[in-house]
């Protein structure tokens, strides 16, 4: 999974926190957060619109923006049926 978040933005920091506890108990979960202040040119390369943004990528296939309530049982359930489905085109 890879975070698009900036250090000012509350719910990128919930988010972040959530995320690192995700992967402490997912441990084959790699993940990758990208302060868009400080690299702006790859937040543009995959078009973010809006912060946080999480895309989950497998084997080097993109599979989607993960989009649900901010909870660990919400979040593994949003993985799972990204993961299910097949891959997408890259943003």
């Amino acid at each position: 999974m890879i975070l698009f978040w900036k250090k000012s933005c509350s719910s990128c920091a919930y988010w972040r926190k959530l995320l690192l506890e995700f992967q402490q108990q997912n441990r084959n979960i790699r993940l990758f957060d990208v302060d868009v202040e400080l690299d702006p040119g790859l937040a543009e390369e995959h078009e973010i619109f809006h912060l946080p943004a999480i895309y989950v990528y497998r084997d080097g296939d993109y599979y989607g923006e993960v989009q649900c309530e901010a909870h660990l049982g919400n979040l593994q359930e949003c993985l799972n049926r990204a993961l299910s489905q097949p891959p997408q085109e890259m943003p």
